[in-house]
C-alpha cells in the first residue's frame, strides 16, 4: 500500500463502523492508485487465525524465502495486510484501538509490537526454533493481545530472550489448554506486570541472556509460586 493508500485506510478506520464500506477496502487493496506491486510473487490467503501463534506461523512461512531488506519497516506491506485481514482483526463490537495496531510504529519498538500482525510475526521469527516457548505472548487471538503481551512484548530485551519467554509461558499458560491461566494478567501478586518489573531489577545484576529458564525461575520471589505449577 502506498502513502495515498495508507492515508485512505486511516480515513476508513476513522469513519468505521458508521460509514466504513468493505467495498472501499477491496479498492484500497487492488487499485494501483492505492497499492503497488511488491515485486515478488507471494499469494496471501484469507486465513482465519485462532491465535497470535497461528498468525505468526503463517506470516513467517509466507515471508521465509523473501529475503528483501526492510521487511520489518515496510509500512505499506503491513498496512496492506491489516486491510486484507481487517474483518478478522476487527470483529463486531470491537474497538479499533490506536493507530499502531494497524500501521506499525516503525522506530518505536514499545509501540511497534502492538501491530496486530507484525507483532506476532516478529515474536514467532525470534523463537522460530521453538515458537511455543513464547506462548505467553502468542496464545491469545490476534485482535485481543491482552495484558501479558502489553507487559512483556513491549520490551525487546525480554520478548526475544528464550529463557524469559520459557519462564513466562511456564508461569502463565495452562499446558493443557494452551491459554492464559486465571489471574496471570494481574498487576501484582506474581502477575505479568510484576514479572516485567522483577526482570528489569534482575537485569541490573544478572545477564539474563546467560541464564537458563530453570536458573531464572529460581531467582523469582515467592509471590510467583502460585503460578509455578
Amino acid at each position: 500500500m502506498n502513502n495515498t493508500g495508507i492515508d485512505h485506510f486511516n480515513q476508513f478506520r476513522a469513519s468505521f463502523p458508521e460509514s466504513g464500506d468493505p467495498v472501499e477496502l477491496a479498492v484500497l487493496l487492488q487499485d494501483s492508485a492505492y497499492s503497488s506491486d511488491a515485486g515478488v510473487d507471494i499469494e496471501v490467503d484469507p486465513m482465519q487465525f485462532p491465535s497470535r501463534l497461528a498468525a505468526g506461523e503463517y506470516l513467517y512461512g509466507l515471508f521465509e524465502t523473501w529475503a528483501t531488506p526492510g521487511l520489518d519497516t515496510d509500512l505499506g506491506m503491513w498496512t496492506w495486510l491489516s486491510a486484507f485481514y481487517f474483518e478478522q482483526l476487527c470483529p463486531p463490537n470491537l474497538r479499533l484501538g490506536e493507530d499502531a495496531r494497524w500501521v506499525p510504529a516503525v522506530g518505536d519498538f514499545q509501540k511497534y509490537y502492538r501491530h496486530l500482525l507484525a507483532g506476532p510475526y516478529q515474536i514467532y521469527r525470534a523463537h522460530r526454533d521453538n515458537p511455543k516457548r513464547a506462548l505467553a505472548v502468542l496464545a491469545t487471538p490476534p485482535h485481543t493481545p491482552g495484558d501479558i503481551v502489553e507487559q512483556l512484548a513491549s520490551r525487546q530485551e525480554l520478548v526475544t530472550n528464550p529463557a524469559v519467554m520459557e519462564v513466562a509461558t511456564t508461569l502463565y499458560i495452562n499446558p493443557v489448554t494452551e491459554l492464559p491461566k486465571r489471574g496471570s494478567a494481574a498487576r501484582e501478586n506474581g502477575g505479568a506486570r510484576r514479572l516485567a518489573d522483577v526482570l528489569n531489577q534482575l537485569d541490573l545484576t544478572w545477564d539474563l541472556y546467560a541464564l537458563t529458564s530453570e536458573q531464572l525461575m529460581a531467582l523469582l520471589p515467592a509471590e510467583f509460586d502460585r503460578f509455578r505449577s
